[in-house]
């Protein structure tokens, strides 16, 4: 194939429209990674505690298998985001299971105090936005009412409270700490590649927003929520330089697969509707405009 001409401007690259499928199947692909993970937290939770018991011979209750069960699931580790702040919950619930055992607490019971640690960590951490770590937290409040009363002790069984009150704010501010230093050195200026990325991206949103005339009534505003998380997503970014590797990769990634539905929309409403054709691959456009929509909101909310 021959060089063109200096003075010819290169060939546009061709556009490939199956990436926004792709870019909607990477975020069911997230989805199918997220619960292989938990089913994974829960299977090593149950081979634990069934080893556990094993063990003792059965000699402790289903009280104890329950808190050990509970308590691994919580204890398990987190990466989420790529960042480094997964480590702090995870690390302040194996404290709190080593400081109650070194205090005397049964071994069997220990795990569910510090699997709540744990939990409780990760709420403030992600203040509220827990997700599927929700759905945990009747069995850890159960498995830690029968360890309470396995140790029939009346008021004194609370004991545990007195050291797990402490260590929660503890955990919580050395997080703080942590995700304060990072703000200082996130990206906010200069002409650093970050920064530039930054910009870029910004740009690229910008454009995305002035396509929103080419669309339908009804999909101008899919388009615009979709901006709209998109500069939160950047937000998040320029605050926090954990945020930025992984919002920068998610971006680059995403950002041209709306661009180019939105374009393929746009041509396609010029070319006319009433076509059997062309409203088919309109409606195909619509619906990857929508799971496009999701897995930016998806993404944020991480």
């Amino acid at each position: 194939m021959q060089n063109p001409r200096p003075d010819e401007p290169p060939a546009p690259e061709r556009s490939d429209f199956f990436e926004p499928l792709r870019a909607a199947t990477g975020s069911v692909v997230s989805l199918a990674s997220g619960v292989g993970k938990r089913v994974l937290a829960h299977g090593a939770g149950l081979a634990l505690a069934g080893c556990s018991l094993f063990v003792s011979g059965g000699g402790y209750t289903a009280a104890a298998f329950a808190g050990i069960y509970v308590g691994l699931i919580c204890l398990f580790p987190r990466n989420d985001g790529g960042t480094a702040r997964w480590a702090f919950p995870t690390a302040t619930g194996l404290a709190q299971t080593a400081l109650l055992l070194l205090l005397g607490l049964p071994w069997e019971a220990a795990p569910a105090w510090g699997g709540a640690q744990t939990w409780c960590q990760r709420f403030l951490q992600k203040k509220g936005r827990m997700g599927w770590e929700f759905s945990v937290l009747p069995a850890l409040c159960a498995a830690l009412g029968l360890a309470l009363v396995s140790l029939k002790g009346g008021m004194a069984s609370l004991w545990p409270l007195a050291s797990f009150l402490p260590i929660l704010p503890l955990g919580y501010a050395l997080d703080q700490a942590y995700a304060a230093k990072s703000r200082r050195a996130a990206p906010s200026g200069g002409t650093s590649p970050a920064s530039a990325a930054l910009e870029a991206h910004r740009g690229s949103v910008s454009l995305l927003r002035s396509k929103k005339s080419g669309l339908a009534t009804e999909m101008q505003p899919v388009l615009h929520s979709l901006c709209d998380t998109a500069d939160s997503i950047l937000g998040c970014m320029s605050r926090d330089a954990e945020n930025f590797a992984p919002g920068d990769a998610f971006l680059s990634r995403y950002l041209p697969a709306a661009h180019q539905m939105a374009d393929e929309y746009a041509r396609l409403g010029r070319e006319g509707r009433g076509v059997r054709p062309v409203d088919d691959a309109l409606a195909r456009c619509s619906d990857l405009l929508l799971r496009l929509e999701k897995a930016f909101a998806a993404e944020h909310a991480q």
